[in-house]
């Protein structure tokens, strides 16, 4: 049956066997770290009863294809080092992805607080230079820095703090 030019039959999704899934998510794992929460989500979509489920995940754990404490470290150390994100939006994400605060609050102690600064420093300079800090709209930019910088995960007194330095480089750079 044609509707609207898709055949349904493209367009209904294939349902994966139990040996299958397993072959594929040791696929995935192998090439990535990966959290419980993710390949339970993919084995719901592909229509794997509540039984297999169980199956295949215990088969990943005890062949250590998953393991959500090593998943937690990887990923705070990718988006810490890699996108600049400050450790409320890592808390947040892996929050999302259901791992024990244990995990989260290790793998957030183990970055370096040189890290914290470098992500902070970088998101500051970037927004900054956008920005008027001392003019007339200095006030409002300031705000939309903070909220900028807050947004990016850091805490609001890294925030206000790297508000006010890129204050001071502006007013500096303008006396020279």
């Amino acid at each position: 049956m044609i509707i609207f030019g898709i055949g349904i039959e493209e367009n209904m999704k294939k349902e994966v066997t139990k040996e299958k899934a397993l072959e594929r998510l040791e696929g995935l794992c192998s090439r990535s770290e990966q959290c419980e929460f993710d390949l339970n989500r993919k084995m719901i979509n592909w229509g794997l009863s509540s039984a297999n489920r169980k199956e295949i995940m215990e088969s990943l754990r005890d062949n250590r294809y998953v393991d959500d404490s090593r998943f937690a470290r990887s990923f705070t150390n990718d988006k810490a080092r890699f996108s600049s994100w400050g450790p409320n939006k890592i808390r947040m994400e892996l929050i999302k992805r259901r791992l024990p605060s244990s995990i989260i609050t290790e793998s957030l102690r183990n970055v370096e607080p040189e890290v914290w600064k470098e992500g902070l420093l970088k998101n500051a300079l970037s927004k900054a230079k956008n920005l008027d800090l001392t003019g007339e709209e200095g006030w409002k930019n300031r705000q939309k820095l903070f909220r900028y910088i807050v947004g990016r995960g850091f805490p609001s007194s890294s925030a206000s703090k790297a508000v006010n330095l890129m204050k001071k480089r502006q007013e500096e750079a303008s006396d020279d």
